[in-house]
């Protein structure tokens, strides 16, 4: 059995997504308990799909959020009666409080007309937490946005590297450069590229890594990268025979600087 052909075959991916018969099941497991190397890689791979499905689940917000306005506080008195305030209740969730502090005003408004001011001045500042809480939800609302956003480029991204035509081509450390490593995904149909850094030193301020095809001996940009922990889509390749990452001028370079190649891996 060619051990490197079955991994490559993404065989071992379908079958941590369940995507296996329950016969193809039962031979990917007798082929583990067989083959170390073939569980190992198995345990990398969970690793890398586990990164990507891990989304910052977005934070519950507010059950509600009080919405519209309170009516201002009509005062006024005439030398005979005196004129009763009315405060009109919008439908407040989660805030029982502020419900029972309004209808208390009213019964106090009721007995002295003196109390009007300092309830108008109360009314005021619960406008100003009706605007204040309305500014947050509309801030939530935009980070949301931006979650669910991170949400379907992951996703996307954990079927794109479940493609049975997603090679895995693992980029070793160049002499000098003992410890770096990281791995390329890369489709032969549709030529989509991720890297998934496993080790490589922060780079100095200014600089940048960038991922590169060799081809016919011809260097091909496939875009820079960030270390931030996560798989990373770069630029479509395609066709590829080896993958090579070189320390660039922030923005990328149009070539590559050989004295800064850091790995390199063949497809």
């Amino acid at each position: 059995m060619n051990i490197k052909e079955y991994i490559e075959s993404g065989v071992l991916e379908l079958y941590l997504l369940g995507s296996l018969s329950a016969e193809e099941e039962r031979e990917v497991a007798k082929l583990l308990k067989e083959h170390p190397e073939l569980q190992k890689e198995l345990e990398r791979i969970e690793a890398d799909l586990i990164s990507l499905a891990e989304s910052n689940a977005p934070e519950s917000l507010n059950e509600a959020i009080l919405v519209g306005a309170l009516e201002r506080i009509k005062a006024g008195a005439e030398e005979s009666n005196a004129t009763t305030t009315v405060i009109k209740e919008l439908p407040v969730a989660g805030k029982s409080w502020l419900n029972y502090a309004l209808i208390a005003a009213s019964f106090a408004l009721l007995l002295s007309l003196g109390l009007n001011v300092k309830l108008y001045t109360n009314v005021q500042e619960a406008e100003s937490q009706i605007l204040a809480l309305q500014n947050q939800n509309s801030v939530f609302a935009e980070e949301l946005q931006i979650q669910n956003t991170n949400y379907s480029i992951k996703e996307k991204q954990v079927f794109a590297l479940s493609d049975p035509n997603v090679l895995r081509i693992k980029l070793n450390a160049v002499p000098g450069k003992e410890g770096a490593l990281a791995m390329v995904y890369w489709n032969s149909e549709s030529k989509e590229t991720y890297i998934s850094v496993q080790n490589l030193p922060e780079p100095p301020e200014g600089m940048q890594y960038q991922l590169w095809a060799l081809y016919d001996g011809a260097p091909i940009d496939a875009g820079v990268f960030d270390l931030n922990g996560e798989i990373q889509e770069n630029k479509t390749i395609e066709n590829a025979q080896a993958f090579a990452i070189t320390l660039e001028e922030a923005g990328g370079k149009p070539s590559p600087n050989l004295e800064q190649l850091y790995v390199y891996g063949e497809v």
